[in-house]
């Protein structure tokens, strides 16, 4: 099962692989902790008191609610004996959802699934990702327990949501979900740079326009991403997975409207 000592660990490998001089020093200075103290904790050597529980998950962008499920989860059968069981599941759910939020290959093992070449071994989809094997066994771990995978009679995985998981995006901040579009320009930049151009597309545009219309486009781009990935999903029999990420940013200093 998790912990946020697990998330912690997470989140640090995670800042690795798109970072590799990206040091424990520095991932203890976001913290606004000492870089022993955080040693220790992913060790196990130190436990957690609240207040630093609650000061991690601020640091991670986890609400209120969430910091509190990691708490009952941590103090398991004592000072939180006496929650009900359904109060107990909520919780872990929320932990697992904010995970899954957080972390771009749970949607990569999703899609993999509706490859035609899609193999269930665990190393097989590390290998195809880029991740972890162990990643890869408690991401599946996380989406059976949230409901998003079931596992049949045959031991086959389905995707019960058909790739719609929108419903778990509705429970978080805008704050918490800038990890997954950071992490979503990382991987294009990383493509951008290893990728054969006859197997990716990146191109810009720039252009002039009234910030008043933003609302309009991020509607437009809505509809774009949705009808484009329903067409090419049909077009052929899937075998890779492919993310499509568009930016809408200004490059000019955004002045303040100013009224009389």
């Amino acid at each position: 099962m998790d912990s946020i000592v697990g998330v912690l660990q997470n989140q640090y490998l995670q800042r690795c692989r798109v970072n590799q001089r990206y040091s424990l020093r520095a991932y203890a200075r976001s913290l606004d902790i000492p870089v022993s103290s955080l040693s220790e904790i992913l060790k196990g050597k130190r436990p957690m008191t609240r207040k630093l529980r609650l000061k991690i998950g601020k640091a991670l962008h986890m609400s209120d609610q969430q910091i509190e499920a990691f708490e009952a989860r941590e103090h398991g059968n004592s000072s939180r004996a006496d929650l009900a069981n359904s109060e107990i599941d909520y919780q872990q759910i929320a932990i697992d959802s904010f995970t899954i939020i957080s972390e771009w290959y749970h949607y990569g093992i999703l899609q993999l699934l509706r490859t035609k070449n899609f193999n269930p071994d665990n190393r097989w989809m590390a290998r195809r990702l880029g991740v972890t094997v162990p990643e890869i066994k408690l991401a599946l771990e996380r989406l059976l327990r949230v409901g998003i995978l079931h596992k049949n009679e045959e031991g086959t995985l389905i995707d019960v949501t058909d790739g719609n998981t929108s419903h778990l995006k509705s429970d978080f901040t805008n704050e918490q979900l800038r990890g997954f579009q950071i992490q979503a320009l990382h991987k294009a930049i990383h493509a951008l740079q290893t990728v054969p151009i006859t197997q990716r597309d990146n191109t810009s545009m720039t252009f002039s326009m009234s910030k008043k219309s933003i609302p309009f486009a991020k509607k437009e781009i809505a509809k774009f991403r949705r009808s484009l990935t329903r067409k090419l999903e049909k077009l052929d029999e899937p075998d890779e997975v492919y993310q499509l990420a568009i930016s809408l940013t200004p490059l000019t200093n955004i002045e303040p409207e100013f009224t009389e």
